[in-house]
């Protein structure tokens, strides 16, 4: 039976949020990592439509800020009809993170569509991401992996099949860029050489194309000088890219499999280009908690065995 969680004031809330840093925060339970690193998604057609949500940054749960971020989720699921959704990090920047995940898990099990995320860098703010997964155990639709421990490989580096009648299509990578180093401000971790072999381990042996979806951008979203967009803007002073560039971009191009990597983290930009045959893309930011007065919404992605597509969309759309 799933455990119902009881409603909190708005007063109780307030009072949690501010106290929790000092009490500790929810119980950090050891990471459950995994020798099992590859899910199957089966769908009925050789194709997909993937909806990318990003920078949820979840608050509080209860108030209305939050609460028009999960009526945007509803209304653009609703309409749209994807094959899968896909949370780019940050879906939290709370305290109260744990519980947020649950929320967002309701939501998601009531909208019984497939869904899976990787953490971003203020996931963990307060709260380690074994502690955020303690409520998403009961989700029928989650396709969620802690995946194998790897050496400064953060949690959640796994992999999709994508299935149609049986048989593989398509794959989909999902890599943890962690968060932010002590070395200055605005220096944010990377992918280790670990997460990077991991990687490069399964594309050698794909028969497929795929792609690949982390929070924090890789060094290369910024090399897009002379290139036109495929659609939105910059509206950041600057790509903020994980520190250190280890290789990532380089091994897919090698391998010339993952035909688009798509990212979150800088709210104000939502553009896409191609960078040497892989298109290299922002979501749209989605929460409204979250800093800036851009329009909120969605990235929609549709791929077939030959083709990738994508577009951007606004919740002021589906009101």
């Amino acid at each position: 039976m799933k455990k119902r969680r009881g409603r909190i004031s708005w007063a109780i809330l307030t009072i949690i949020f501010f106290l929790f840093p000092f009490l500790g925060g929810f119980v950090n339970h050891d990471v459950a990592y995994t020798v099992e690193d590859t899910m199957t998604l089966d769908l009925n057609q050789p194709s997909a439509r993937i909806l990318q949500f990003t920078d949820l940054h979840l608050t509080f749960g209860v108030d209305a800020y939050d609460q028009q971020t999960f009526a945007m989720i509803r209304a653009i699921t609703q309409a749209e009809q994807p094959d899968l959704i896909v949370f780019t990090g940050d879906q939290t920047m709370s305290p109260l993170s744990p519980w947020l995940f649950g929320m967002l898990s309701d939501v998601m099990q009531s909208l019984q569509t497939p869904w899976t995320f990787v953490f971003g860098n203020h996931d963990n703010d307060f709260n380690h991401n074994s502690a955020n997964l303690m409520f998403l155990n009961e989700n029928d639709y989650l396709y969620f992996l802690p995946g194998p421990a790897l050496l400064s490989g953060g949690l959640g580096n796994f992999k999709i099949n994508l299935n149609a009648l049986g048989s593989p299509f398509y794959h989909l990578y999902f890599l943890d860029s962690k968060a932010e180093l002590n070395t200055q401000l605005f220096a944010y971790d990377y992918l280790s050489l670990a997460q990077v072999e991991w990687y490069e381990n399964h594309v050698m042996n794909d028969f497929h194309n795929s792609l690949a979806f982390m929070h924090i951008p890789l060094q290369e979203m910024g090399e897009f000088e002379g290139i036109p967009f495929e659609d939105g803007s910059m509206g950041e002073d600057a790509v903020y890219a994980q520190n250190v560039n280890t290789g990532f971009f380089d091994t897919a191009v090698n391998y010339g499999k993952t035909k688009g990597i798509f990212f979150g983290h800088d709210h104000l930009s939502n553009f896409s280009f191609f960078k040497e045959g892989i298109l290299l893309a922002y979501g749209q930011t989605s929460g409204y908690n979250g800093y800036g007065q851009n329009l909120r919404g969605a990235r929609i992605i549709t791929i077939t065995p030959t083709s990738l597509t994508s577009q951007l969309l606004f919740h002021r759309d589906y009101q």
